[in-house]
């Protein structure tokens, strides 16, 4: 199930999922689009409630960074869910700068979601992210016992 948003609207993608406890570790994945060509496919490993930091390096100096936050949302959800929080720079002479604060409620089922950022027929590029969560598999020596 896909949603698109301009800016920082909220969005729902809801699907049947698993269940997961607001403190178990999440993974998210991303895909990054700037008009319309793959830049990065990044990965965050997250505890709800923690901010966390990607990054999408370019060979000329540039990239991006992602900053994010995945809370679980004010009521509970069924089939359970979190609210992404997220910021994307970009870094333009050494400097970074922010290109969108999107707010996203996303299943826990790891069906994708999207955001959009970027003018409808303006001159700015366009952003596209899709995004995936899902409770992360227990790597610790206890769980594979």
């Amino acid at each position: 199930m896909r949603h698109t948003l301009l800016g920082s609207v909220v969005a729902l993608a809801l699907a049947a999922g698993v269940h997961a406890e607001p403190s178990a570790p999440l993974d998210l994945r991303f895909a990054l689009s700037v008009d319309g060509r793959l830049v990065g496919s990044p990965r965050l490993r997250v505890q709800p409630g923690t901010p966390g930091e990607i990054r999408v390096e370019a060979d000329d100096g540039g990239g991006y960074r992602f900053e994010v936050r995945a809370d679980p949302p004010a009521r509970p959800t069924d089939p359970p869910s979190i609210v992404l929080k997220a910021a994307l720079h970009t870094r333009v002479d050494g400097a970074w700068q922010t290109l969108g604060e999107p707010v996203l409620q996303i299943g826990l089922d790891g069906q994708p979601a999207s955001i959009e950022i970027g003018r409808a027929g303006g001159d700015a590029a366009h952003y596209h992210i899709e995004v995936t969560a899902r409770p992360a598999e227990d790597r610790s020596p206890a769980a594979r016992r």
